[in-house]
């Protein structure tokens, strides 16, 4: 999934660009006990009346998918990252901006990013199909909301995947026609 090798670039280009605003940040990844241990994680969650089922979780991100799906196989896909070091999201933002811009000379995509509020933003992306890679074969429509909550930066994900001959146009559309959907819902993942 995209998602996971993002947020590996997002917290290298993390460290940097909070080095390069005077602050310090050191990139330690949390052991998966002790990150999940600070979040309410549920085994199932319900988006827009699908249920979706904790399959895969590393140090810092669990993916939740529909019955019957999983890794790869996936058609649409609700995961969690949490990071306790990320207090800023305006550093945040940067980092993923950077991280976009970079990856962007090797994979194309189409993103933007945007501040709710002075503790979240919004995430839309739409991630290109690489040929000749059956795991990524696919058009990935992603939209994440990141939250500062009082035990460090939550991001929840929404990824839907479309067939490679699907039209970018629509695409491009279907992000913007479903941002309000998004945030409507969206579940709340919290901090013990």
């Amino acid at each position: 999934m995209r998602v996971k090798i993002l947020a590996l670039f997002a917290a290298i280009a993390f460290s940097g660009c909070a080095l390069s605003e005077g602050s310090s940040y050191t990139l330690q990844v949390p052991s998966q006990t002790d990150s999940f241990k600070a979040l309410s994680l549920p085994q199932t969650i319900k988006y827009d009346e699908q249920t979706f089922v904790k399959g895969f979780t590393n140090a810092n991100t669990a993916e939740y998918y529909l019955v019957g799906e999983k890794e790869y196989g996936w058609s649409k896909l609700v995961s969690v990252m949490y990071d306790p070091n990320i207090s800023d999201i305006n550093v945040y933002i940067k980092a993923l901006q950077k991280t976009h811009e970079s990856e962007n000379k090797s994979a194309k995509r189409e993103f933007s990013i945007k501040k709710l509020d002075e503790k979240s933003s919004l995430l839309k992306a739409l991630y290109y199909p690489i040929k000749h890679d059956k795991n990524f074969d696919k058009f990935e429509a992603n939209f994440s909301l990141a939250s500062i909550e009082k035990c460090g930066g939550v991001i929840v994900y929404f990824a839907q995947n479309f067939p490679n001959s699907y039209d970018e146009k629509k695409l491009l559309k279907f992000l913007d026609d479903n941002e309000a959907i998004f945030l409507k819902n969206i579940p709340k993942i919290t901090c013990k």
